[in-house]
């Protein structure tokens, strides 16, 4: 009987996120459209972090960012087919959010592990550790942007997660000899021990 349940009210979270994740892109190529792309980049992360399943909008609306524009968003994004429910296979994540976050946790493990007393982990260290881990991708240089990768919108989309992260403090950027380094806050390791399993 709970089969039928899960087939009449599936979890909607990853076709959410996918839909999210398009329609953010397409946002950031109109510049007008950058503050609302921001919001949209708030309601990705707060998708893939929820521990609940996402079985309808109105509960969806619950999370942090996703107010009543986004809501009649992911009403279309819930009715079209053609964007896939079923979620990423394990260990993957669909945005970099939780995958930062993951990355992080296995980066401190990493340095604890090697004597690090600072457990910082270092911009470079940290990009290469979430891209194997999610199905979003790092622009890689400038380059990438000049070929028009990401949809030429100038900003990687998969970085800028992390801005939303050191918001909600899961994560803190330091500087250390005037390179950018990250710090694992208590309530980003919680939530990265659980999104690791």
């Amino acid at each position: 009987m709970a089969d039928a349940g899960r087939k009449k009210y599936p979890d909607l979270r990853s076709k959410f996120i996918r839909g999210l994740i398009h329609h953010e892109r397409n946002q950031r190529r109109a510049h007008y459209l950058k503050s609302a792309a921001e919001w949209t980049s708030r309601a990705i992360v707060s998708l893939e972090l929820e521990e609940k399943p996402v079985k309808s909008v109105k509960q969806a609306t619950k999370l942090e960012g996703i107010g009543g524009v986004l809501a009649e968003k992911l009403k279309t994004f819930e009715a079209a087919p053609g964007i896939l429910t079923e979620p990423p296979p394990d260990g993957i994540f669909l945005s970099s959010a939780p995958a930062l976050l993951v990355a992080m946790l296995n980066a401190k493990e990493e340095l604890i592990n090697e004597g690090d007393k600072q457990l910082l982990v270092p911009e470079p260290m940290l990009k290469a550790k979430a891209q194997v881990i999610t199905q979003e991708k790092f622009l890689q240089s400038t380059q990438d942007i000049v070929e028009g990768k990401e949809g030429n919108t100038g900003l990687c989309m998969a970085w800028w997660r992390l801005h939303v992260l050191i918001q909600r403090l899961y994560i803190k950027k330091r500087t250390l000899k005037k390179q950018p380094v990250y710090e694992l806050l208590p309530a980003g390791e919680e939530v990265a021990h659980r999104l690791r399993g």
